[in-house]
Protein backbone atom coordinates (compact mmCIF):
# COMPACT_ATOMS: atom_id res chain seq x y z
CA UNK A 1 0.00 0.00 0.00
CA UNK A 2 1.24 3.27 -0.83
CA UNK A 3 2.12 5.66 1.94
CA UNK A 4 -0.38 8.36 0.80
CA UNK A 5 -2.95 5.55 1.20
CA UNK A 6 -1.96 3.97 4.53
CA UNK A 7 -2.60 7.29 6.13
CA UNK A 8 -5.77 8.12 4.14
CA UNK A 9 -6.79 4.80 6.10
CA UNK A 10 -5.87 5.78 9.39
CA UNK A 11 -7.53 9.26 9.34
CA UNK A 12 -10.45 7.23 8.38
CA UNK A 13 -10.11 4.42 10.64
CA UNK A 14 -9.50 7.54 13.59
CA UNK A 15 -12.43 9.44 12.64
CA UNK A 16 -14.63 6.40 13.04
CA UNK A 17 -13.38 4.86 16.05
CA UNK A 18 -13.03 7.89 17.89
CA UNK A 19 -16.18 8.59 20.30
CA UNK A 20 -18.58 11.68 20.50
CA UNK A 21 -17.27 14.98 21.67
CA UNK A 22 -18.81 14.93 25.29
CA UNK A 23 -19.65 18.64 26.30
CA UNK A 24 -20.43 20.71 29.25
CA UNK A 25 -24.52 21.16 28.41
CA UNK A 26 -26.25 19.15 31.50
CA UNK A 27 -30.15 18.49 30.33
CA UNK A 28 -32.43 18.22 33.19
CA UNK A 29 -36.63 17.26 32.78
CA UNK A 30 -38.52 19.01 35.15
CA UNK A 31 -42.64 16.90 35.01
CA UNK A 32 -44.71 20.23 35.54
CA UNK A 33 -48.23 18.30 35.18
CA UNK A 34 -49.48 15.20 34.25
CA UNK A 35 -53.44 15.65 34.56
CA UNK A 36 -56.69 14.67 32.01
CA UNK A 37 -55.88 18.40 30.73
CA UNK A 38 -52.36 18.65 30.06
CA UNK A 39 -48.85 16.45 30.63
CA UNK A 40 -46.80 19.45 30.20
CA UNK A 41 -42.86 18.91 31.12
CA UNK A 42 -39.72 21.53 30.90
CA UNK A 43 -36.53 20.86 29.70
CA UNK A 44 -33.52 22.77 31.10
CA UNK A 45 -30.48 22.98 29.26
CA UNK A 46 -27.76 24.80 30.64
CA UNK A 47 -23.84 25.41 29.85
CA UNK A 48 -21.89 24.05 32.88
CA UNK A 49 -18.92 25.06 31.23
CA UNK A 50 -16.26 27.38 29.40
CA UNK A 51 -16.66 26.60 25.68
CA UNK A 52 -19.51 28.20 23.73
CA UNK A 53 -21.22 25.54 21.65
CA UNK A 54 -23.35 26.05 18.53
CA UNK A 55 -25.97 23.33 18.31
CA UNK A 56 -27.79 22.50 15.50
CA UNK A 57 -31.39 21.93 15.59
CA UNK A 58 -32.38 18.42 14.47
CA UNK A 59 -35.65 17.65 14.30
CA UNK A 60 -35.30 15.44 17.52
CA UNK A 61 -33.38 17.54 19.24
CA UNK A 62 -34.90 19.03 22.65
CA UNK A 63 -33.99 22.49 21.28
CA UNK A 64 -36.36 23.02 18.60
CA UNK A 65 -40.12 22.88 19.96
CA UNK A 66 -41.66 24.14 16.70
CA UNK A 67 -40.91 20.67 15.26
CA UNK A 68 -43.38 18.29 16.03
CA UNK A 69 -41.12 14.62 16.11
CA UNK A 70 -40.26 11.85 18.51
CA UNK A 71 -37.66 14.19 20.68
CA UNK A 72 -38.66 11.63 24.34
CA UNK A 73 -38.99 8.15 23.05
CA UNK A 74 -41.19 7.16 25.88
CA UNK A 75 -41.46 3.59 27.22
CA UNK A 76 -43.39 1.70 29.74
CA UNK A 77 -40.65 1.35 32.78
CA UNK A 78 -39.85 -2.69 33.02
CA UNK A 79 -41.82 -2.79 29.52
CA UNK A 80 -39.67 -0.75 27.14
CA UNK A 81 -41.33 -2.07 24.15
CA UNK A 82 -44.66 -0.86 25.68
CA UNK A 83 -44.61 2.52 23.96
CA UNK A 84 -47.70 5.52 23.66
CA UNK A 85 -48.34 5.93 19.84
CA UNK A 86 -46.70 9.19 18.39
CA UNK A 87 -48.84 11.40 16.76
CA UNK A 88 -46.33 13.69 15.40
CA UNK A 89 -43.96 13.28 12.18
CA UNK A 90 -41.11 11.67 11.09
CA UNK A 91 -38.51 13.75 8.83
CA UNK A 92 -35.09 13.15 6.66
CA UNK A 93 -32.91 15.27 7.77
CA UNK A 94 -29.70 17.00 6.52
CA UNK A 95 -27.19 18.69 8.73
CA UNK A 96 -25.49 19.95 6.20
CA UNK A 97 -28.24 22.09 4.82
CA UNK A 98 -29.56 23.05 8.47
CA UNK A 99 -25.65 24.52 8.90
CA UNK A 100 -25.89 26.68 5.67
CA UNK A 101 -28.85 27.76 6.12
CA UNK A 102 -28.07 28.87 10.06
CA UNK A 103 -30.59 26.59 11.99
CA UNK A 104 -28.41 26.36 15.27
CA UNK A 105 -28.36 27.64 19.43
CA UNK A 106 -26.10 29.31 20.74
CA UNK A 107 -24.62 28.20 24.35
CA UNK A 108 -22.15 30.92 25.77
CA UNK A 109 -20.27 30.06 28.94
CA UNK A 110 -22.83 29.78 31.86
CA UNK A 111 -25.77 29.99 30.12
CA UNK A 112 -29.54 28.51 30.39
CA UNK A 113 -32.29 27.71 28.59
CA UNK A 114 -35.49 26.60 28.98
CA UNK A 115 -38.09 24.88 26.51
CA UNK A 116 -41.76 23.82 27.58
CA UNK A 117 -43.12 20.52 26.06
CA UNK A 118 -46.88 19.44 26.12
CA UNK A 119 -46.52 15.57 25.59
CA UNK A 120 -50.16 15.37 24.44
CA UNK A 121 -49.24 16.99 21.01
CA UNK A 122 -46.85 14.48 20.77
CA UNK A 123 -47.75 11.37 21.96
CA UNK A 124 -51.00 9.05 22.88
CA UNK A 125 -50.95 7.09 26.06
CA UNK A 126 -54.71 5.78 25.58
CA UNK A 127 -53.38 2.21 23.88
CA UNK A 128 -49.73 1.72 25.91
CA UNK A 129 -52.12 2.21 29.50
CA UNK A 130 -51.57 3.77 32.57
CA UNK A 131 -48.38 3.19 34.60
CA UNK A 132 -44.92 4.56 34.77
CA UNK A 133 -42.97 5.84 31.53
CA UNK A 134 -39.65 6.78 30.99
CA UNK A 135 -38.62 9.96 28.98
CA UNK A 136 -35.11 9.02 27.19
CA UNK A 137 -34.29 11.68 24.41
CA UNK A 138 -31.56 11.10 22.37
CA UNK A 139 -28.29 11.85 24.01
CA UNK A 140 -26.30 12.36 20.48
CA UNK A 141 -26.32 16.25 19.10
CA UNK A 142 -24.27 18.26 16.01
CA UNK A 143 -22.24 20.94 17.26
CA UNK A 144 -20.65 23.54 14.40
CA UNK A 145 -17.11 24.49 15.12
CA UNK A 146 -15.65 27.78 14.29
CA UNK A 147 -15.02 26.83 10.66
CA UNK A 148 -18.58 25.60 10.29
CA UNK A 149 -17.41 22.22 10.38
CA UNK A 150 -19.95 19.78 11.75
CA UNK A 151 -19.03 17.33 14.75
CA UNK A 152 -20.75 14.99 16.59
CA UNK A 153 -21.19 15.20 20.31
CA UNK A 154 -23.80 14.18 23.53
CA UNK A 155 -24.66 15.80 26.26
CA UNK A 156 -23.06 15.82 29.70
CA UNK A 157 -25.59 12.67 31.05
CA UNK A 158 -27.86 11.50 29.36
CA UNK A 159 -31.46 13.11 29.48
CA UNK A 160 -33.99 10.80 31.40
CA UNK A 161 -36.86 11.46 33.38
CA UNK A 162 -40.19 9.46 34.58
CA UNK A 163 -43.32 10.34 34.36
CA UNK A 164 -46.66 9.32 35.98
CA UNK A 165 -49.75 8.40 33.36
CA UNK A 166 -52.94 7.89 35.29
CA UNK A 167 -55.88 6.41 33.01
CA UNK A 168 -57.89 10.07 33.32
CA UNK A 169 -55.22 11.41 31.21
CA UNK A 170 -56.38 9.73 28.21
CA UNK A 171 -55.32 12.03 24.72
CA UNK A 172 -58.61 12.49 22.24
CA UNK A 173 -55.70 13.69 19.93
CA UNK A 174 -55.89 10.29 18.80
CA UNK A 175 -58.58 10.93 16.45
CA UNK A 176 -56.77 13.31 14.88
CA UNK A 177 -56.23 13.44 10.81
CA UNK A 178 -52.40 13.04 9.90
CA UNK A 179 -51.18 14.65 7.30
CA UNK A 180 -49.71 11.68 4.81
CA UNK A 181 -47.77 13.48 2.95
CA UNK A 182 -45.57 14.38 5.87
CA UNK A 183 -45.29 10.43 6.45
CA UNK A 184 -46.88 10.81 10.17
CA UNK A 185 -45.53 7.84 11.97
CA UNK A 186 -48.67 7.45 13.86
CA UNK A 187 -51.25 6.79 10.99
CA UNK A 188 -51.39 3.54 9.03
CA UNK A 189 -52.76 4.56 5.58
CA UNK A 190 -54.90 1.37 4.57
CA UNK A 191 -52.82 -0.07 1.56
CA UNK A 192 -55.31 -0.06 -1.15
CA UNK A 193 -56.09 3.78 -0.86
CA UNK A 194 -54.15 6.21 -2.82
CA UNK A 195 -54.44 9.84 -2.17
CA UNK A 196 -54.46 12.99 -4.14
CA UNK A 197 -51.54 13.15 -5.69
CA UNK A 198 -51.70 16.26 -7.59
CA UNK A 199 -48.32 18.20 -5.96
CA UNK A 200 -46.40 14.66 -5.40
CA UNK A 201 -44.60 14.65 -8.92
CA UNK A 202 -43.18 17.71 -10.69
CA UNK A 203 -45.43 19.18 -13.36
CA UNK A 204 -48.61 16.33 -12.74
CA UNK A 205 -47.35 14.23 -15.38
CA UNK A 206 -48.12 10.42 -15.18
CA UNK A 207 -47.85 10.47 -11.29
CA UNK A 208 -49.78 7.20 -10.14
CA UNK A 209 -47.13 5.02 -12.83
CA UNK A 210 -44.16 7.13 -11.16
CA UNK A 211 -45.37 6.25 -7.63
CA UNK A 212 -45.69 2.41 -8.48
CA UNK A 213 -42.06 2.97 -10.03
CA UNK A 214 -40.83 3.80 -6.45
CA UNK A 215 -42.78 1.18 -4.72
CA UNK A 216 -41.57 -1.56 -7.06
CA UNK A 217 -38.02 -0.71 -6.86
CA UNK A 218 -38.45 -0.23 -2.68
CA UNK A 219 -39.62 -3.75 -3.02
CA UNK A 220 -36.75 -4.89 -4.38
CA UNK A 221 -34.66 -3.01 -2.07
CA UNK A 222 -35.82 -4.31 1.24
CA UNK A 223 -36.41 -8.05 -0.37
CA UNK A 224 -32.50 -7.25 -0.96
CA UNK A 225 -32.07 -6.46 2.35
CA UNK A 226 -33.77 -9.69 3.73
CA UNK A 227 -32.00 -11.85 1.54
CA UNK A 228 -28.72 -10.63 2.86
CA UNK A 229 -29.55 -11.02 6.83
CA UNK A 230 -31.39 -14.21 5.53
CA UNK A 231 -27.41 -15.32 4.43
CA UNK A 232 -25.53 -14.15 6.90
CA UNK A 233 -27.61 -14.24 10.04
CA UNK A 234 -25.46 -16.42 12.20
CA UNK A 235 -22.20 -15.03 10.52
CA UNK A 236 -22.74 -11.58 10.76
CA UNK A 237 -21.37 -9.99 7.70
CA UNK A 238 -19.08 -6.98 7.41
CA UNK A 239 -21.92 -5.36 6.23
CA UNK A 240 -24.26 -5.70 8.89
CA UNK A 241 -21.44 -4.96 11.62
CA UNK A 242 -20.79 -1.76 9.45
CA UNK A 243 -24.75 -0.98 10.29
CA UNK A 244 -25.42 -2.52 13.14
CA UNK A 245 -22.38 -3.24 15.14
CA UNK A 246 -21.29 -6.30 16.41
CA UNK A 247 -23.63 -9.37 16.81
CA UNK A 248 -25.41 -10.10 19.86
CA UNK A 249 -28.50 -13.09 19.76
CA UNK A 250 -30.72 -10.32 21.23
CA UNK A 251 -30.14 -7.73 18.90
CA UNK A 252 -29.79 -10.00 15.96
CA UNK A 253 -33.49 -11.54 16.80
CA UNK A 254 -34.60 -7.56 16.82
CA UNK A 255 -33.02 -7.02 13.54
CA UNK A 256 -34.84 -10.10 11.89
CA UNK A 257 -37.92 -8.84 12.80
CA UNK A 258 -37.64 -5.06 11.93
CA UNK A 259 -36.19 -6.34 8.11
CA UNK A 260 -38.58 -9.10 7.67
CA UNK A 261 -41.29 -6.34 8.78
CA UNK A 262 -40.31 -3.93 6.14
CA UNK A 263 -39.63 -7.10 3.32
CA UNK A 264 -43.35 -7.33 3.75
CA UNK A 265 -44.50 -4.31 2.96
CA UNK A 266 -46.54 -2.87 -0.32
CA UNK A 267 -44.97 0.50 -0.28
CA UNK A 268 -47.21 1.69 -2.54
CA UNK A 269 -49.28 3.09 0.33
CA UNK A 270 -47.53 5.83 1.31
CA UNK A 271 -48.63 8.33 -1.16
CA UNK A 272 -48.19 10.88 -2.37
CA UNK A 273 -44.41 10.20 -3.09
CA UNK A 274 -41.84 12.82 -4.35
CA UNK A 275 -38.60 10.78 -2.89
CA UNK A 276 -35.86 8.48 -4.00
CA UNK A 277 -36.18 4.59 -3.25
CA UNK A 278 -34.12 4.54 -0.55
CA UNK A 279 -35.82 7.69 1.37
CA UNK A 280 -39.18 5.61 0.94
CA UNK A 281 -37.57 2.75 2.64
CA UNK A 282 -36.87 4.89 5.33
CA UNK A 283 -39.84 6.95 5.99
CA UNK A 284 -41.57 3.28 5.96
CA UNK A 285 -38.83 2.51 8.63
CA UNK A 286 -40.92 4.53 11.06
CA UNK A 287 -43.93 3.05 10.95
CA UNK A 288 -44.95 1.46 14.07
CA UNK A 289 -46.85 -1.47 12.34
CA UNK A 290 -43.70 -1.89 10.21
CA UNK A 291 -40.46 -0.96 12.26
CA UNK A 292 -41.07 1.28 14.34
CA UNK A 293 -37.21 2.98 14.08
CA UNK A 294 -36.16 6.06 15.76
CA UNK A 295 -33.83 9.39 14.68
CA UNK A 296 -30.78 9.30 16.73
CA UNK A 297 -28.14 9.67 14.09
CA UNK A 298 -28.14 11.15 10.68
CA UNK A 299 -25.60 10.46 7.81
CA UNK A 300 -23.38 7.75 6.49
CA UNK A 301 -20.48 8.42 9.07
CA UNK A 302 -22.16 9.07 11.58
CA UNK A 303 -24.11 5.96 11.25
CA UNK A 304 -20.32 3.81 11.00
CA UNK A 305 -19.98 5.67 14.39
CA UNK A 306 -23.28 4.72 16.18
CA UNK A 307 -22.78 1.29 14.77
CA UNK A 308 -19.78 0.91 16.68
CA UNK A 309 -20.22 2.88 19.89
CA UNK A 310 -24.14 2.13 20.24
CA UNK A 311 -25.44 -1.17 18.95
CA UNK A 312 -28.65 -1.40 20.88
CA UNK A 313 -29.60 2.78 18.88
CA UNK A 314 -28.49 1.36 16.11
CA UNK A 315 -30.80 -1.24 15.58
CA UNK A 316 -33.50 1.12 16.09
CA UNK A 317 -31.95 4.33 14.14
CA UNK A 318 -34.01 4.76 10.62
CA UNK A 319 -30.68 6.02 8.81
CA UNK A 320 -28.61 2.66 9.90
CA UNK A 321 -31.67 0.95 7.83
CA UNK A 322 -31.91 2.88 4.86
CA UNK A 323 -27.77 2.45 4.34
CA UNK A 324 -27.73 -0.96 5.56
CA UNK A 325 -30.54 -1.47 2.41
CA UNK A 326 -28.73 0.58 0.28
CA UNK A 327 -24.80 -0.06 1.15
CA UNK A 328 -22.98 3.01 0.10
CA UNK A 329 -19.02 2.76 -0.47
Amino acid sequence: MKISGLILALIQCAALCLGDTLTNLKVTIIVRSSTSQSIKVRVQIKNEGNQEYRVLQSPTSLIDPSENADKFNPAMKGSPDTEPEFLGRAYKWSPEEAAVQGKYTTFSSGATKIYDYELKEYYDFSRSGAGVYMLIPTPYILLLDANNNIESATYKTEPYAEITIRSTAWSTSCEKSMDPVNFSVGVDTPRAQLHNCDNACPGGRDCLRKIQLAADSTRGLARDAKDHLDRNYDRWSTRLTRWFGARSDNRARRLRRRVDSLAAEDFSRYTPVQYITTELFLRASHFRSVAKTKDYKYGVRRCERLAQNDPKRAIKNADSFQYYAENPA
